[in-house]
Parts: structure tokens; sequence; C-alpha cells
């Protein structure tokens, strides 16, 4: 008797692509879009006791779909996905700031750090550089 081990990677693709098609993405500035990514971080941590490997099956339909390996790479899957768990209700003030300077927020590993220094972030209207400064001046041992 064969064991249920969750959706096959054929449901998982009909997943995705749902997710793409209903919030209308495109390619090109897809990395642009902090609502699909945080979508996605979304799909890939509810979809993760399924399904093994769900991470990299993302990884590899969202390359070939988009045809960007760099932007949907597993890393930037992961960072997709600790994004979602750090900010589980998505706020449309999260897309003033550009995904590179989250993928260096969620560096840190410190979650109220991390929102800490998005506030600051977006209070501030800081530049990736000036982020990085305050990032690796530990900023928030100051304050």
């Amino acid at each position: 008797m064969k064991q249920n081990r969750g959706p096959t990677n054929r449901n998982l693709i009909y997943s995705i692509r749902e997710i793409i098609f209903t919030n209308n993405i495109s390619g090109g500035d897809i990395i642009y879009k902090i609502y699909f990514l945080w979508l996605i971080g979304k799909f890939v941590y509810n979809k993760n006791d399924c399904c093994e490997n769900i991470i990299k099956k993302c990884s590899d339909f969202l390359s070939y779909y988009f045809g960007d390996s760099y932007s949907f790479s597993y890393d930037n899957i992961l960072f997709m996905r600790k994004f979602y768990l750090y900010f589980p209700i998505y706020l449309e003030k999260y897309e003033n700031i550009p995904w590179n300077y989250y993928v260096a927020l969620l560096k840190i590993n410190n979650e109220e750090i991390t929102k800490l220094y998005l506030n600051i972030c977006l209070f501030c209207n800081f530049d990736y550089n000036s982020l990085k400064r305050m990032i690796d001046g530990n900023l928030y041992l100051i304050i």
C-alpha cells in the first residue's frame, strides 16, 4: 500500500500558479512585488509539513516560470518564508522598501531587532547603504 505523502508536484505547481494569476503577477519586476514574495513565504510555510523539499520545488518552479534563478534561489525562498514568519499580517507599508532591504534585515536572525530596523528604515526613508551601516553598527544597542 502506497503511503500518502501530501500534495504531488503537479498540485504544488497549480497552487503556485494560482497565487501568480490571482495576484496578476508578471515577470520583469517580480522581485519588487513584496506582497507576492510574502505570499510565497506563506505558501512554503503552510505546505512545509505536507511536502518534502517544498523550498527546493518552489525555487525550481519559480526560477523556471520567471526565468530568474537568482531571485528565486533556495536561499531567497528561505528568506521569503522568514519574511512571512516575522510579519504574519501583511501591511501595505512593506512595499515601501525593496526586497534587498528585507534580505539584509532578515539576516539579523532576531525578530525584534529586525522589526525595529524596519520601522526606522520606513520612518526615516533610509537608503540601502544607511540601513547596512545601521545594522553593522549595532544601532539597537544604543536605542
